[in-house]
């Protein structure tokens, strides 16, 4: 009895698999898709209405991607560089910006001429781990593997040879660490109270980036290229890490839909960055597999112990300041190092030296001509590490010096000068003076015997990339009049 009624169970198992896999062969093969997708998946299929999309993961194998091969002939047309001899980081840098191109460009090309052989776009791409795809990010990313498709697209992709395999997408699948265990206490406390149009400050950390992922990256961007000394290694590993901690983090903020002033701080040479974010942001974040630690940055101005030997709180502005700071920027966890009064202008405007602490690393994000000299900010914030602001007084308002319009204030250029604050244009070689070491610096980096090092800015060019400290006359260039300017003035002939 027991045998007739496993019989019959086997044979009500096997009736009711081919009835669901018969439904939906009514609009395909039952052969070539079941090899392809599991039960589940084709009963998925088989209800879905006309119109209607379900998310699904499918895996490919197209053969088409440019190959190694491929990208260093395209390499050789556009570029007499040699990679087998490197003579200076200069070339290593123009090499790697070309490469980096035409690659990302034939990559490009293979994904979005796969993607339409798919009868995909990136409007069906779901990527519910928080991924961005988008036309100008494929070619690192490579093809998706994640779509929001109608029966009729997953028909067609259950149809091709290239497709291997197509199954259901689940809505969370498996995280590496739960969305709690990656908050800070404070975090989770401040989660509680938050109301869904309230912000706060994250700060959040990717997982580091491997060697092995630095490494793979480099044997991609520059071929069989052989690098003369360690200085010339390290500095392609540097374009690496921060092309990728930047792009990585950029990516998650865009995921995450926060705006461009929400982003406080992105690191290009770490996984980490600081955002403001609402409460539903923050738990998307969670979820990311990527995040590995996330916690509550809130931010605001007090003097640390042994810091107020630095900070003149005899100054008129001083407590404006600190009444500013945390107006501004909320709770006092941000330490002002000292203050200062350096120049005022009638009551309409003074210049403070005001260094306040940034999240490492430091790094120069902004900077511009004022007058006569070149003015750069440390840090992500509008507070710059060392410190020189303009106070408005009819504002009532600080403002970094590296985003004031000198046409509203007459005189700061004059001071500035006066304060020899920031670098001065023409000291070619960033001494903090005018010599004739500048003269020479700039002739022989016009003639390409050497180049100017100088002071780095944000994407890792130097500032002489703009032609700025070398600009003596100020003329927005840098030319053999600027040597000769500095020739005349060291002469007495002029200033």
């Amino acid at each position: 009895m027991k045998r007739v009624l496993s019989v019959m169970l086997v044979l009500t198992l096997l009736l009711s698999a081919a009835i669901s896999v018969s439904a939906y062969s009514l609009k395909g093969d039952i052969a070539a898709v079941s090899r392809k997708a599991d039960r589940a998946t084709l009963n998925r299929l088989s209800n879905m209405e006309d119109g209607e999309k379900a998310d699904f993961i499918v895996h490919t194998a197209f053969r088409n991607a440019p190959t190694k091969a491929d990208i260093d002939a395209k390499v050789a047309e556009q570029t007499q560089i040699d990679p087998l001899h490197f003579r200076s980081e200069e070339e290593l840098l123009a090499y790697y910006q070309i490469r980096r191109v035409i690659r990302d460009d034939m990559k490009r090309g293979a994904v979005l001429e796969n993607m339409e052989r798919m009868g995909v776009t990136f409007d069906d791409v779901k990527t519910p781990a928080g991924e961005l795809y988008t036309p100008d990010n494929v070619a690192r990313k490579g093809l998706p593997y994640s779509y929001s498709l109608t029966r009729a697209q997953a028909e067609h992709l259950l149809g091709m040879d290239e497709v291997t395999d197509i199954g259901i997408l689940y809505p969370t699948g498996e995280l590496i660490m739960g969305p709690d265990e990656k908050m800070s206490e404070s975090l989770v406390k401040r989660l509680v109270d938050m109301k869904d149009t309230d912000r706060v400050g994250v700060w959040a950390w990717q997982y580091d980036v491997s060697d092995d992922t630095i490494d793979a990256l480099i044997r991609e961007d520059f071929g069989n290229a052989v690098f003369g000394d360690a200085a010339l290694y390290r500095r392609a590993r540097l374009c690496e890490l921060s092309d990728y901690s930047r792009s990585a983090n950029q990516e998650i903020a865009d995921c995450l839909g926060a705006a461009e002033e929400d982003r406080i701080f992105i690191s290009s040479l770490t996984p980490s960055f600081i955002l403001y974010l609402t409460s539903e942001q923050i738990w998307k974040l969670a979820y990311m597999n990527k995040v590995c630690s996330i916690g509550l940055y809130e931010i605001g101005f007090h003097v640390p112990e042994g810091a107020e030997k630095y900070c003149d709180t005899e100054a008129p502005l001083f407590e404006r300041f600190m009444a500013w700071g945390n107006e501004k920027y909320g709770k006092a966890e941000y330490p002002v190092a000292g203050f200062e009064e350096l120049y005022a202008m009638d009551g309409e405007w003074s210049i403070v030296h005001a260094p306040v602490g940034c999240p490492p690393p430091w790094e120069i994000k902004c900077g511009g001509v004022l007058g006569n000299r070149f003015i750069y900010s440390i840090g992500g914030l509008d507070i710059s590490v060392s410190g020189y602001m303009l106070y408005d007084a009819k504002e009532d308002d600080f403002i970094s010096l590296t985003k004031i319009d000198l046409a509203r204030y007459p005189g700061v250029a004059e001071a500035l000068d006066e304060l020899n604050l920031g670098l001065r244009l023409g000291d070619a070689d960033t001494d903090g003076g005018i010599t004739i070491l500048d003269a020479t610096g700039i002739q022989r980096a016009l003639a390409g015997i050497d180049s100017l090092e100088g002071v780095s800015v944000e994407g890792g060019k130097s500032i002489f990339d703009h032609e700025l400290l070398g600009d003596y006359d100020c003329d927005g260039k840098m030319t053999i009049m600027d040597a000769a300017g500095i020739q005349r003035r060291l002469a007495g002939l002029n200033d």
